[in-house]
């Protein structure tokens, strides 16, 4: 069975685009392919302080020290930051 394919686009150059089509073989539907990963992802997904969070600066300060350097560094800075400057005011006013 193949899974409905991705077309990725290409710019060529008189600019007009071409669509290319991958098909990667699988053993189940797509449809079964994301239940499985969404049981796979509850059962296995790690505890962060920032998921499920629904604060946008939290979530942006995440995202920023997430791109620096890896998650079990970050957990500890994250909290340790989040303390320290709650808010993106608190963060203006304070020395960093």
């Amino acid at each position: 069975m193949l899974v409905p394919t991705k077309r990725a686009k290409a710019k060529t150059k008189s600019s007009k685009r071409t669509t290319v089509s991958v098909g990667i073989p699988l053993h189940f539907s797509q449809l079964e392919f994301r239940k499985l990963l969404s049981v796979w992802y509850r059962q296995n997904a790690r505890r962060l302080p920032w998921r499920g969070v629904e604060d946008p600066y939290a979530t942006w300060l995440s995202e920023i020290m997430l791109q620096q350097t890896r998650v079990a560094t970050v957990i500890d800075r994250y909290r340790e930051f989040m303390q320290r400057f709650p808010t993106l005011g608190a963060g203006r006013r304070g020395r960093i």
